[in-house]
């Protein structure tokens, strides 16, 4: 799929991403960003995909039939990291109290995406959670950031302060960023 993207919006060619959502409305919005998308409507579908797939970053809803999204995000962090287990991973919610983003980020998810989202949220999200999988340097060239060895441009407005701490540490110089350190 060719993504035709405005000026302003992100394209996630080359990035793979396993959707755990019972509507396929999360799948159709990263497709048409570029993005290479598996789309399973329950948690033990996306645990085998994972391990299968071992895509960049898995987007799940939280609220799903039978078992949950806190289930699999449990399973998922208890495997090995050459089977998925540090897969970057975000939590799609309609619960919007701080306790619930606390106790979302403790089960073991990177972000905390608040339904409904805008395209532009939630294709920023990904690339910043392809960008930690990858931890690869990142080269400004004059408003956008093209990530080395991937296939897709990340706009200098999606990295703010806000998204650095899921993330880990960042140094960022000139157009230049690089992305180090522990990463939760």
């Amino acid at each position: 799929m060719t993504a035709n993207l405005p000026h302003d919006d992100v394209y996630l060619g080359g990035v793979s991403v396993l959707v755990v959502d019972d509507r396929a409305t999360i799948a159709a919005m990263l497709e048409h960003c570029g993005a290479a998308v598996t789309a399973v409507g329950s948690a033990d579908e996306a645990l085998e995909a994972l391990e299968r797939e071992r895509p960049d970053v898995l987007v799940s809803n939280v609220a799903m039939p039978d078992k949950g999204g806190y289930w699999l995000i449990g399973k998922v962090r208890a495997l090995p990291p050459e089977r998925g287990g540090a897969t970057p991973a975000a939590a799609l919610t309609g619960f919007t109290r701080p306790e619930h983003r606390a106790s979302i980020l403790r089960a073991g998810f990177q972000y905390y995406i608040e339904k409904p989202v805008t395209l532009e949220k939630l294709a920023g999200i990904v690339a910043l959670l392809a960008l930690k999988a990858q931890s690869l340097l990142v080269v400004g060239e004059g408003t956008r950031l093209v990530i080395a060895g991937r296939a897709f441009d990340l706009y200098r407005r999606l990295v703010s302060r806000d998204n650095l701490p899921v993330l880990g540490s960042a140094a960022i110089a000139g157009s230049s960023v690089l992305l180090t350190g522990q990463h939760r």
